[in-house]
């Protein structure tokens, strides 16, 4: 079978079971050779679509098997600042630590920090900006 075939959306079967949380069956589907960078027809990743449900382990699984931290969609929108404007702290902190650029910005000019900061999460832009933010960098 092939695991990268997609619907008309664009949609994987890697991509569903990142989504929906099955780590088992995303694990048999990458040792089976899907790839982990291919991205939906609006440029959402198994690793973005993981970031959006908070599925850390599979995150971490992904990233493990080759993906691209900064892979961002058809807006710009990558991994990190989606992590940022959710709230998934450990998620944000996976993602730095397998070189999530922190200043990449969407196509609108939106920053992981300026999201972190105007849904409140603290942490989220503390981690950030330890991790050399532009503070400065407009929106």
């Amino acid at each position: 079978a092939d695991t990268n075939k997609a619907n008309n959306r664009g949609t994987t079967p890697l991509l569903i079971a990142a989504e929906s949380g099955h780590q088992e069956v995303a694990t048999l589907l990458i040792s089976n050779g899907a790839d982990v960078n291919k991205a939906t027809n609006d440029g959402a990743t198994p690793l973005y679509v993981a970031v959006v449900e908070g599925h850390q382990e599979i995150a971490a699984l992904i990233l493990s098997n080759g993906a691209d931290t900064n892979k961002a969609n058809n807006r710009g929108t990558t991994p990190l600042l989606i992590a940022a404007e959710s709230g998934h702290q450990e998620v944000a902190t996976l993602l730095i630590s397998n070189g999530a650029d922190v200043n990449k910005a969407t196509n609108d000019g939106a920053t992981p920090l300026y999201v972190a900061v105007v849904e409140g999460h603290q942490e989220i832009a503390a981690l950030i900006l330890s991790n050399g933010a532009d503070t400065n960098k407009a929106n």
